[in-house]
């Protein structure tokens, strides 16, 4: 019987009175034990892959909770507990818009760079002003606060932020939350939020929850307007495919003055992380690497051919920082990025619009896959209830609203904003915004533990193929057997 079902019964059998002495001497019995920091994960708490996937930890968390694996020493661990999870303690209230006891969370955040005043801006001062009994502890991936930093020293983390970019730093903890218990206690409506990122994480947990999505960018077509009126070409338009965009960038690759002019460039890893095909990066029946296959190909065949126009060939910074000469150069026409996360003051110096991905004409109507940033409550959380309700709080319409005024791709659906979205952004008044999210999104990846060596491989296949140093079938066929002989060596040394 799961933990919670057992409380429920017990507390509905005994009372309130009764509950509340028994949580009085748990307490006490907690802080009477030192607690013992686990050298390993705990494997009954690593992601189960899905259907058939022969890989630990699986998936896609993008910013998924993963905690700290802790086990305490001394006692007998209780029949409903699974060993190494933090026993819960239950909330003095099953309102979700109440927190009445103070409690501190540890929050962390797997990106680089995140200070407190960011944090505070994003989140702690929203969440203070519902529950003013909430205070935060921060960690961010920095330097002695890595995640293995964390780990090391005992550190019990409630809530992990991270985005699909950031999931295999996570995924090797092993460790995620189920939350699906914590929607059923409190009623939360999930069928508000954008289905394709939820089904990012059911499949992540084989049909659990891990996690719900906050923010969903999702990649656009950014072009600087001053190049084309400089040329004298018409500005693309929402609903374009491939091929029309490839005929505009010809028209827009050109030399004047002895300035060198491209018509488009694009980020490769969030185009393939997001691709419209929705192929995979590895067999999910064999736990192989899926790089060489007819839709990479495809994938690859579509790009390269614009770094074969004229003027706009490929070269290192193409594939390593290609938002350099759009942003800073201001030499590039059209740039395919993520968009609808933040709005940088580079973008803003421009003269800039927007408009939707290209699409393929035989998927028309499909953009990318999300780029979901997710939150989840730690597996190893002593508060998961009031670390839920935050989450809960945290993608309610009233904080979502915030989002979505200033241009923010929110996590509920389009239909819920459609006609809102960017309206209290004075920097991207007159601008199409609203194309940064497509009509639908491409059904999402599942991105593993082994997505740095996988996403490592197929970028190198990439900067190949383009470069024209190997051709594509013998790149992405080397790429294929690059990661397949990285993933047997982790998995035969226990990774």
């Amino acid at each position: 019987m799961r933990r919670e079902t057992a409380g429920k019964i017990a507390a509905e059998a005994v009372g309130e009175a009764i509950g509340g002495a028994v949580e009085k001497v748990t307490n006490a019995a907690k802080e009477a034990e030192p607690a013992i920091v686990s050298k390993k994960p705990i494997a009954a708490l690593t992601f189960r892959p899905a259907a058939g996937l022969a890989l630990r930890g699986a998936a896609v968390l993008t910013a998924v909770g993963f905690a700290i694996a802790l086990t305490a020493c001394g006692g007998s661990p209780s029949k409903d507990t699974p060993k190494g999870e933090a026993a819960p303690t239950e909330s003095a209230s099953t309102d979700p818009s109440v927190i009445d006891k103070p409690v501190e969370l540890a929050y962390y955040e797997n990106s680089s760079g995140y200070s407190r005043e960011m944090f505070d801006k994003d989140v702690g001062d929203v969440v203070k002003k519902k529950f003013p009994n909430v205070t935060f502890k921060l960690y961010s991936r920095e330097k002695g606060t890595m995640l293995a930093d964390l780990i090391a020293s005992g550190v019990k983390l409630d809530l992990i932020s991270a985005s699909a970019g950031t999931i295999a730093d996570l995924a090797d903890t092993g460790l995620g939350g189920d939350i699906d218990d914590l929607v059923k206690k409190y009623k939360y409506d999930v069928s508000q939020l954008e289905p394709s990122a939820v089904d990012m994480l059911r499949k992540a947990g084989d049909g659990k929850l891990y996690g719900l999505p906050l923010k969903i960018p999702a990649s656009a077509l950014f072009y600087n307007k001053d190049v084309f009126d400089k040329f004298g070409v018409s500005y693309p338009k929402d609903g374009m495919t491939w091929d029309e965009l490839y005929e505009l960038a010809v028209k827009l690759t050109r030399n004047d003055g002895g300035v060198q002019y491209k018509g488009f460039l694009a980020s490769f890893s969030h185009i393939a992380s997001m691709n419209q095909l929705s192929q995979e990066f590895i067999d999910p029946k064999t736990g192989k690497a899926a790089l060489s296959n007819d839709n990479w190909k495809k994938i690859f065949d579509n790009l390269i051919r614009f770094y074969r126009i004229p003027g706009n060939e490929f070269d290192k910074t193409t594939i390593s920082t290609p938002s350099t000469p759009f942003y800073k150069d201001k030499t590039v026409a059209m740039f395919a990025s993520v968009g609808g996360q933040s709005y940088s003051d580079l973008l803003l110096q421009l003269n800039w619009d927007v408009v939707g991905l290209p699409t393929y004409k035989e998927r028309p109507g499909v953009g990318s896959g999300p780029y979901p940033v997710f939150l989840n409550v730690a597996n190893t959380s002593a508060h998961r209830d009031e670390a839920f309700k935050v989450l809960a709080y945290l993608t309610s319409k009233e904080v979502q609203q915030s989002y979505i005024d200033n241009g923010i791709v929110p996590a509920l659906k389009k239909s819920a904003y459609r006609n809102d979205f960017g309206k209290s952004n004075p920097a991207l008044k007159g601008k199409n915004v609203q194309s940064i999210i497509p009509d639908k999104f491409a059904e999402p990846i599942m991105l593993t533990k082994y997505q740095n060596t996988l996403s490592s491989a197929l970028n190198a296949a990439f900067s190949d193929a383009a470069s024209g140093t190997k051709d594509v079938a013998s790149a992405l066929r080397e790429a294929d057997e690059k990661a397949n002989k990285a993933i047997e060596t982790a998995k035969a040394g226990g990774k």
